[in-house]
């Protein structure tokens, strides 16, 4: 093999180490600016960070028996190592995306985490996203050969095409469900709309993943039906580094927007609304403002708890209270000023 690579085979030695650059050093941006919040979500995008690795070792070894050069100059050895290797890249590649899915939404369960119904919807969507988990890797596994991506009778796998289309076809929807479902939950919470914006934007970042995946069956479907497999799957990894590297980016990216606008805004940016500021703990005095800053952090629910305090204290009639406070009007006032400061 020569020192360099030429062609296709530059091309993909690009992408790949463009993808895995990328996509770590997002992954290391994210556990320093979580630093003192790591949740499961963090644990789960960490294992779809693991199971990419795996897909870019994989690729690795494909590239070095020679992917992306025509199957008449590489040898038998090699094609076969180098079909097994695509091969298992893809089922890793399957995994990073379902875990990527899981991480956005235990981050969407944890958000909405006090109210029941919301919950309920949270979980429904775990359920979808573990289930088709597990069948789109039965699916590509089951009664296809390791070597199915090369030519000839011993390699068919029945109906490969049909497997993807079913498989990408459920991608798109749970994806349009990921971004969706927080746009319904947070329009019943009480809070201003620029917050619900920036709940929002956080699911948002995976829009991309509907063309990405689109495009992906796409190019699959022409390497598929080609003649010569092994060099048309350059363009089907290509992508694939597209859709890993970018599936990985924006489960990490309303954390790095939180740590870039840290530098600004002195903390107070999108991962305060959902967990709390690093700044506000590492800037407070005393245990209790501390144990304040970190379990009553500006996240949709506690805001929707302080304005139903408020309600309540229009009908308190405590005698105590009045007299306490000078008037029941005195006291309405001196708690509204409250959820204003806590809303700001």
């Amino acid at each position: 093999m020569a020192r360099f690579a030429q062609g296709p085979p530059a091309h993909l030695w690009i992408a790949v180490l463009i993808s895995l650059s990328y996509s770590c050093f997002t992954w290391f941006l994210r556990i320093y600016a979580r630093v003192g919040y790591y949740g499961i979500d963090d644990i789960a995008i960490t294992i779809a960070h693991v199971t990419a690795l795996a897909q870019w070792a994989s690729l690795i070894v494909a590239l070095n028996n020679g992917l992306g050069e025509p199957e008449a100059i590489v040898g038998h050895e090699h094609l076969n190592s180098m079909a097994r290797a695509v091969v298992a890249s893809q089922t890793f590649y399957l995994l990073t995306m379902g875990l990527t899915n899981l991480s956005l939404t235990l981050l969407m369960r944890r958000i909405f985490s006090t109210n029941t119904k919301h919950k309920i919807g949270s979980y429904i969507l775990l359920g979808v996203i573990s289930a088709w988990l597990v069948l789109a890797v039965a699916a590509v596994k089951s009664n296809c050969p390791s070597t199915h991506i090369l030519e000839g009778q011993e390699h068919t796998c029945p109906n490969d095409i049909y497997r993807w289309r079913a498989i990408f076809a459920i991608t798109i929807c749970i994806e349009a469900a990921v971004m969706g479902l927080p746009i319904y939950l947070v329009s019943h919470l009480r809070i201003k709309t620029s917050k619900k914006m920036l709940v929002v934007s956080a699911f948002a970042y995976r829009m991309p993943m509907i063309a990405l995946s689109i495009l992906y069956m796409k190019v699959y479907s022409k390497a598929v039906r080609s003649d010569d497999r092994s060099h048309h799957f350059s363009k089907v990894i290509v992508w694939q580094q597209a859709s890993i590297c970018y599936s990985l980016l924006s489960a990490t990216l309303p954390f790095v927007q939180a740590f870039m606008r840290s530098f600004t805004t002195g903390g107070t940016a999108f991962g305060s609304i959902i967990y709390g500021s690093r700044n506000s703990r590492s800037n407070s005095s005393g245990d209790t403002s501390r144990s304040r800053s970190r379990n009553e952090s500006f996240t949709p629910q506690f805001l929707g708890r302080t304005r139903t305090v408020c309600r309540g204290a229009g009908k308190q009639t405590n005698n105590e209270a009045h007299r306490a406070s000078g008037g029941s009007q005195e006291l309405i006032v001196r708690r509204e000023v409250t959820v204003a400061v806590t809303q700001n």
